[in-house]
């Protein structure tokens, strides 16, 4: 998996897990999705903040911190498929 789409997934999932604290199954595929990257991308020290425009990622590879930035329609898409499905929300 890309990188980019790999940093995508995590993020989404991890909005999911910090809103959905009792989701087990979103905590363990925030750790998939942080092993992924670690073992694949040689990503470290992966940090989300939400502020007041969009999301940033922080990271650091090779020794270098990047950051990435997300728009919250495309950061909060999974929550909010989660969340209009009502199944996922007993």
């Amino acid at each position: 998996m890309r990188l980019e789409d790999a940093l995508d997934n995590w993020l989404q999932i991890s909005i999911v897990a910090k809103n959905r604290s009792s989701d087990r199954s979103a905590k363990d595929t925030v750790q998939f999705f942080t092993d992924m990257l670690k073992e694949d991308h040689g990503v470290e020290n992966l940090l989300f903040e939400k502020t007041k425009d969009y999301y940033q990622v922080t990271y650091e590879q090779e020794g270098s911190t990047h950051t990435k930035s997300y728009r919250f329609d495309q950061a909060e898409l999974l929550i909010q498929q989660i969340q209009a499905e009502p199944r996922y929300n007993t």
